[in-house]
């Protein structure tokens, strides 16, 4: 299926040069744009990254409601103690919300790198853990909890947890990468943006899609925000070393990830520019799915080049 108008033109026709395989755009409760790309089509299933982080918030967020889950408790408290390579009282001072603001101290190892909640680094195999925190508060493996609590519920009846060959963290445990689609992704956000039967209370999604701490005002739990003033973004610069206790690595941009898009766009983002994007004030749900566009590591290099073509179509399409 294809647009069925063609006000969003430049940003349909960029997006098919840029190795996208999958692009939905819903403006105002209409869906302007639904286009595949390589053979894709509406049941085409991919990993989507990091974009899972986003739906694991929000199931977090029922178990918060719940009150199966304490954000302020030790995470130590549903993953046991050991879980670092700290011990006693350092480990114990690490709490759920840590884990979901990138705020551990912790480096990849799971080692010391600062106290918790001085520091802010994207760090991948601490994230994998608030999965384990689920499974093991509530019981279930991934796939069960999802499906009972998003999946089910939202109808993303193409949205699985895979395990991903060969990836583990620094203690063995093997991470799942979620695959999906962008009729999926569009159902999730649609559900997040209009706040619709999710089983989270409004405070929890409120600070969810807020800066969760001074360190990084582009990031709130395990969501971005691309109107933030400042933003710490994961990438190693050509010519950096990549050092292998943060190998996600750091970088730093004195200003709003994209200045080119609405500034209350919220979003999932997953390497390779696997993109959800929310946008309250325009009643949009954006995703795309595909490949990544360009090699350049510098912050927000496709959100920037992205909502340069599609704000202007957004903003000439609202009445």
């Amino acid at each position: 299926m294809t647009s069925s108008t063609t006000a969003f033109d430049a940003t349909t026709q960029w997006c098919g040069s840029v190795n996208t395989r999958q692009l939905l755009i819903e403006v105002d409760d209409e869906l302007v744009v639904e286009q595949y790309w390589q053979g894709a089509d509406a049941t085409s299933t991919q990993d989507c990254a990091s974009i899972q982080k986003s739906a694991t918030a929000v199931v977090l967020g029922q178990l918060v409601a719940e009150g199966i889950v304490d954000l302020g408790a030790p995470a130590a408290d549903y993953l046991g103690s050991g879980w670092t390579r700290l011990e006693g009282e350092a480990e114990q001072a690490i709490t759920v919300r840590h884990l979901i603001t990138m705020s551990t101290g912790l480096d990849e190892y799971f080692d010391f790198d600062a106290p918790p909640g001085t520091h802010w680094y994207y760090n991948n195999n601490a994230y994998h853990r608030v999965r384990r925190l689920l499974e093991l508060a509530t019981g279930l493996d991934s796939n069960t909890l999802f499906t009972q609590r998003l999946f089910g519920p939202l109808q993303m009846t193409n949205s699985s947890f895979v395990p991903r060959p060969g990836s583990e963290d620094a203690d063995g445990w093997p991470q799942s990468g979620l695959h999906t689609c962008a009729r999926d992704l569009w159902r999730f956000g649609r559900a997040v943006l209009d706040r619709a039967d999710l089983g989270c209370s409004d405070a929890f999604l409120d600070e969810m899609c807020s800066p969760s701490t001074t360190m990084n005002p582009s990031y709130g739990y395990l969501w971005w925000r691309l109107g933030g003033s400042s933003a710490v973004m994961p990438g190693n610069p050509p010519g950096r070393p990549v050092d292998p206790r943060h190998s996600f690595g750091r970088i730093e941009i004195d200003r709003p990830i994209a200045p080119e898009a609405p500034a209350d766009t919220v979003a999932g983002f997953g390497m390779g520019d696997q993109r959800l994007y929310l946008i309250a004030s325009a009643n949009a749900v954006v995703v795309r799915l595909g490949l990544p566009h360009t090699e350049d590591p510098s912050g927000g290099s496709f959100d920037r080049e992205f909502w340069s073509r599609c704000r202007p179509e957004i903003e000439s399409y609202l009445p």
